[in-house]
C-alpha cells in the first residue's frame, strides 16, 4: 500500500472527490472546494491510500501539539471486506507516532439503516488500538463518540478546546 499527500493539483483529485462524496453524506462533509483550500495549511494532512494504482481510501487529519484529530477516514466500499481498513489505520498510527490520535465516530443514535456499518467501524478502531473516551458530541440529530489512541483521555472540555482552535478559521472558510 502506498500513501500520497493530496494537493489541489493532485491528478487523482476527481477520484478522491467521488469517494469523499460517496462515503460521507451531505450533512457530514465540507464543500470539496473548501476542503482543498484547507489542505494548504501546514497542520493539515490529506492522505490518499493506494493498492498499486487503485485508490483504496483517504484520511484527513489536523495536527495540534501532541494531538492529531482524524477528521475524515474513508475506505472505498468495494474493498471493505479485504482487510484494507486495518492496514490504513496501522499506517495512520505510524504517520502520527508521538501524537495522540482522536477520532469521532457516529453512534447508532438515533437508529438508522447504517447501524451495522457504524458498529463495524467502531470495532475496526477498537482493533487498531483506539478506545472510547468519556466525551460525546452532539451535532444536529447525530451523536458522536470520541475515541482515542494514545495516553491519557479526552474529555468534552478537551474536545471543545480542540474545536475552538479552528472554529474561527472554519467559519471564514465556509463563507
Amino acid at each position: 500500500m502506498t500513501i500520497e499527500r493530496i494537493t489541489s493539483s493532485t491528478p487523482q483529485w476527481a477520484a478522491v472527490r467521488k469517494l469523499y462524496e460517496t462515503v460521507y453524506p451531505e450533512g457530514l462533509r465540507l464543500d470539496y472546494d473548501i476542503l482543498l483550500n484547507v489542505i494548504q495549511r501546514d497542520d493539515v494532512d490529506f492522505l490518499t491510500f493506494y493498492d498499486h494504482a487503485r485508490l483504496i481510501g483517504f484520511s484527513f487529519a489536523i495536527r495540534r501539539k501532541d494531538v492529531a484529530w482524524l477528521y475524515y477516514f474513508a475506505l472505498d466500499r468495494e474493498v471493505r471486506t479485504l482487510g484494507y481498513e486495518d492496514v490504513m489505520l496501522s499506517k495512520i498510527e505510524q504517520q502520527y507516532a508521538g501524537h495522540r490520535l482522536v477520532v469521532n465516530l457516529e453512534q447508532a443514535l438515533p437508529p438508522a439503516e447504517s447501524d451495522e456499518e457504524r458498529v463495524h467501524r467502531h470495532n475496526s478502531f477498537i482493533r487498531a488500538g483506539f478506545r472510547d473516551t468519556s466525551a460525546l458530541r452532539h451535532v444536529g440529530t447525530r451523536w458522536f463518540r470520541i475515541m482515542l489512541l494514545g495516553a491519557g483521555d479526552i474529555t468534552n472540555e478537551d474536545y471543545e478546546k480542540l474545536l475552538e482552535t479552528d472554529r474561527e478559521w472554519w467559519a471564514k472558510m465556509q463563507r
